[in-house]
């Protein structure tokens, strides 16, 4: 699944998302496709809106988008509706987790908000972002997404269920780093693989 969930084009698009339980299943184009399509076909993030709201979409999920312009959105998406979230007017960031938070989407949640703690993570991560000030971006999610500053992923062994990578995108340098394996553990390493692909 690694690199199936998320990326960072040529254009400097970064694409990712979320699953979250459905309250319908209809025919579609998954969500991982979406995220692949998006990735190889736009360059910007109101690019990237313009082709979801074209696609069916089958299920229940959030797709983040951000550019190097630093446009960035959450779409949330339902076989019956599309909600662009922007980041609130004093923000500069976005945050997605494993349920819809906008007011408009409420109804489309299937699951309690905090399904495998999503709800927890999304404050956890809001939190941080709001009001821990800090120097180096990359450092500072990757220390969020460590548990650094609240729960995120440290998990109760008896659920048997864990994180298994964590992606940290650097927009601005065209780079992924990833800690494959519960980031609380897991060193985040730069990913070297889609350089692989431009030779």
């Amino acid at each position: 699944m690694i690199s199936l969930e998320e990326g960072l084009n040529e254009h400097g698009l970064a694409v990712a998302m979320t699953f979250l339980v459905p309250t319908m299943i209809v025919l579609g184009i998954n969500s991982l496709f979406l995220v692949r399509y998006l990735l190889e076909k736009c360059a910007t993030t109101k690019e990237a809106i313009n082709a979801l709201q074209g696609w069916p979409i089958p299920s229940a999920c959030n797709i983040i988008l951000a550019d190097k312009m630093g446009d960035m959105v959450v779409a949330e998406c339902t076989p019956v509706k599309l909600f662009i979230r922007k980041p609130a007017t004093d923000e500069n960031f976005i945050i997605a987790a494993n349920h819809f938070p906008s007011d408009e989407m409420k109804s489309h949640n299937a699951s309690d908000w905090n399904i495998f703690s999503s709800d927890t993570r999304y404050k956890t991560a809001q939190n941080a972002l709001r009001e821990i000030g800090h120097e180096n971006g990359i450092e500072y999610a990757q220390d969020i997404l460590g548990g650094k500053y609240g729960f995120m992923c440290q998990y109760d062994k008896q659920l048997n269920f864990d994180t298994i990578w964590s992606s940290v995108i650097d927009i601005s340098n065209n780079k992924i780093y990833r800690a494959e394996g519960n980031p609380l553990k897991a060193r985040f390493m730069e990913d070297n693989r889609s350089k692989l692909l431009d030779r």
